[in-house]
């Protein structure tokens, strides 16, 4: 399409395990077109999580975390989540992980949303009452 503008720029994180089975990240990528979402970023997770890569500040409006645990299973670098929270455009969305991390998603001011799919909204800070401070 020549109107680029329309699509949401997104970030594929891919869990190690999913390089076996490439159909699972074409199938993720075309079903975020479908939604009008763009990766124009795909790294593996683990690569982030040992800092051989970085991510722009609120560069994605949304990111999507492909991984072939159950949800119920997903280990996932808890301390990356602030980062991924950091990369996100205010209101940008958060896909793949789960309740496991709620706590952590609240923490990092993520919005858990259950409808119509499960995701992890960004909320947008400036809107916040900026005096809330969680207890230590």
């Amino acid at each position: 399409g020549h109107m680029m503008s329309q699509y949401k720029t997104g970030l594929l994180l891919i869990h190690p395990a999913v390089t076996t089975t490439p159909e699972l990240v074409e199938n993720t990528k075309a079903q975020a077109a479908s939604k009008k979402v763009k990766f124009v970023d795909q790294f593996l997770i683990n690569k982030l999580n040992d800092g051989s890569i970085t991510l722009e500040n609120a560069k994605y409006e949304t990111v999507h975390y492909l991984t072939p645990e159950a949800q119920t299973d997903i280990k996932f670098p808890k301390k990356l989540i602030s980062v991924l929270a950091d990369s996100l455009k205010p209101n940008g969305s958060l896909i793949g992980l789960s309740d496991i991390y709620k706590v952590d998603a609240l923490i990092n001011g993520f919005e858990i949303i259950n409808e119509p799919d499960y995701c992890w909204i960004k909320m947008d800070s400036s809107k916040l009452n900026q005096t809330v401070s969680i207890p230590l």
